[in-house]
């Protein structure tokens, strides 16, 4: 006998039980059509929760699109798509995915060139969810040698960067020590230091208190500056704005961590 048949006969039973029910015991069929409701209501419950899981995975894209749309944000960061750009990009798919792939791969960042991808957030859940640490830290080092294949990293780059390393869980350490690579990332860090340590009173005013502040004034204003700054609070279908909290962050940061070696 088939499922459908199987189905069909014990929906015909039930509903027999049912009619014998009310006509000999209404207590009891009052009961189970109580039961029979709540079981209907539970079943559409958990239908519901599946079908919104399901939505949800969705939306979050597979390895390959995560991968290509990432490196698409970073090659249209600074308004051009350069032959360097490009020839990094080929490298890195022929040496993962070999050749066949890679054209397949390359036609998809063509495409994926002409979008304007504003929220990475699902990529980089995909990132890491799909790839190890090593994988990923390979492949932030390609986005650092993309971005720097036109001459220089720009802020607005850097600040991408540093997001996309927040989101895949790239630790402080190794994320420092990647920016050391890339002379123009690193020449932009050793600049902010310079005006760091030059001058104090750009930290006050980046923790918006006065310059005599005491120790406790100086954790309160950098609490209440980070909590409302943090790049987690921003859209994070925006990438920009997601960029620019970056910057913002870390400049409280490196305001805070100054004047606590200084006051």
């Amino acid at each position: 006998m088939s499922s459908d048949t199987t189905n069909v006969v014990l929906g015909f039973l039930l509903f027999a039980l049912c009619v014998v029910s009310a006509i000999f015991f209404p207590l009891f069929a009052f009961f189970l059509l109580a039961v029979l409701t709540a079981v209907a209501m539970i079943y559409s419950h958990r239908n519901a929760e599946l079908k919104a899981k399901a939505d949800k995975r969705k939306e979050i894209p597979d390895i390959n699109t995560a991968l290509i749309e990432l490196i698409s944000v970073i090659m249209n960061a600074d308004g051009q798509n350069t032959r360097q750009e490009l020839d990094e990009v080929k490298a890195f798919l022929l040496k993962r995915f070999g050749e066949q792939k890679a054209k397949k791969m390359l036609l998809y960042l063509k495409h994926s060139l002409q979008k304007h991808i504003t929220n990475i957030r699902p990529h980089c859940l995909r990132l890491n969810r799909s790839l190890s640490y090593p994988q990923k830290l390979e492949f932030l080092t390609l986005l650092f040698r993309i971005a720097e294949a036109n001459g220089e990293i720009s802020q607005y780059e850097a600040g991408i960067l540093a997001q996309i390393a927040r989101h895949i869980v790239i630790r402080h350490a190794d994320f420092t020590g990647l920016t050391a690579q890339f002379s123009t990332f690193y020449n932009y860090q050793k600049k902010q230091t310079a005006m760091v340590y030059c001058n104090t009173g750009w930290a006050y005013k980046e923790l918006m208190i006065e310059e005599n502040a005491s120790p406790e004034e100086i954790k309160k204003a950098y609490r209440k500056l980070a909590m409302l700054h943090h790049p987690d609070k921003v859209a994070p279908h925006d990438v920009a704005a997601q960029a620019e909290a970056a910057q913002k962050f870390q400049r409280i940061n490196e305001a805070y961590r100054h004047l606590r070696k200084t006051v």
